[in-house]
């Protein structure tokens, strides 16, 4: 009949939009349990970091080899399916989770010495929290194909270079025998939230990278052979390249602010650069904001600002014991001076 191709057509739509649904819930559950999984791992390091094990021998750090293993686990299989079915600007806000599930294992004591969150501290998680599910909601859910060719605009090209010469010069700097001298001091805030966005910048080129690989192998499954274009595929091969550089001087940059602050403000300063490198890659290179409903946009904006203000509220809120600390300890000082 006449309405036949319609009705075929209609069927068609309706089981690719079936689809999409599926690949971006599958993908909500998997970014829960790789945020659980980061989590748990960041503890484990700064654990490490507590316990002197750099002291010991490689095989006996047992706590930094199970917190590397959760990261390197969640990287290596976790996100490689994560990056090929869920947008770049879905994934970038819900690191937050890992801020909430670093609290609540920190509040159960399950890894670390027990660290209950303060009123602030958990209206900042209930923030994050009310800001992701925004996000899930409202954020832009692709069209079920493998990631598109990343952007190779002036602007892009640009984010990519500013990124990668921060996290590049910082740790140079890092290394360097006049750091801790002559210029920054090991544990300030000011060092912590530079090496944590030297190691977000890092994490940034290795998400761009793992969302061209995991696109390249969703392709190559889908198509079961590499053809003579993906064998060529320049923007392929140079993520092969970065990948094994960048995530481990992400890792690297990431378990030294760990080890020199709390744990409460090292991971919501990584948190919120990480995101927020992510959400501009998200635009800049992968274009996941063109032809975006004008409300669905607005309230996937108003739950990225929602989130980032939760975590603006964890940092605030661990900033306040070292600041009571320290006037304390300025008063003890003024005290045995004057005795």
């Amino acid at each position: 009949s006449f309405n036949e191709p319609d009705a075929h057509h209609l069927d068609t739509v309706r089981s690719q939009t079936d689809m999409v649904t599926d690949q971006h819930t599958l993908g909500i559950c998997l970014i829960m349990l790789g945020c659980l999984m980061s989590a748990a791992g960041m503890l484990f390091m700064k654990q490490s970091s507590v316990a002197y094990e750099h002291t010991l021998k490689p095989w006996q750090r047992w706590r930094f080899g199970i917190g590397l293993l959760l990261l390197v686990v969640n990287a290596a299989a976790v996100d490689v399916v994560v990056y090929g079915i869920v947008p770049l600007s879905i994934i970038a806000p819900f690191a937050g989770m890992t801020i909430v599930f670093t609290t609540l294992l920190s509040a159960a004591g399950v890894i670390t010495e027990r660290q209950l969150p303060s009123r602030r501290g958990a209206a900042g998680t209930l923030l994050v929290v009310a800001g992701l599910a925004c996000v899930s909601s409202f954020g832009p859910r692709g069209d079920g194909r493998a990631a598109s060719d990343p952007s190779l605009s002036p602007a892009a090209l640009s984010l990519v270079c500013a990124a990668l010469s921060f996290g590049s010069a910082w740790l140079a700097l890092r290394c360097g025998s006049a750091f801790e001298s002559r210029i920054w001091r090991r544990g300030s805030a000011a060092t912590t939230l530079c090496t944590a966005l030297a190691s977000a910048c890092f994490g940034m080129a290795t998400n761009v990278a793992m969302k061209r690989v995991s696109a390249l192998a969703s392709e190559c499954v889908a198509d079961r052979s590499l053809g003579p274009a993906r064998e060529a595929d320049a923007l392929a091969l140079a993520a092969l390249l970065v990948l094994p550089v960048a995530a481990p001087l992400q890792l690297w940059l990431l378990n030294s602010a760990l080890a020199e602050a709390r744990t409460a403000f090292a991971v919501p300063a990584y948190q919120s650069a990480l995101i927020g490198l992510n959400l501009a890659a998200a635009g800049l290179l992968f274009g996941e904001y063109d032809g975006a409903d004008a409300r669905d946009l607005s309230f996937f904006g108003g739950g990225v600002l929602c989130a980032a203000a939760g975590l603006a509220t964890l940092v605030a809120a661990s900033l306040i014991p070292h600041r009571r600390l320290a006037a304390a300890t300025t008063t003890l000082a003024a005290a045995a001076a004057t005795a």
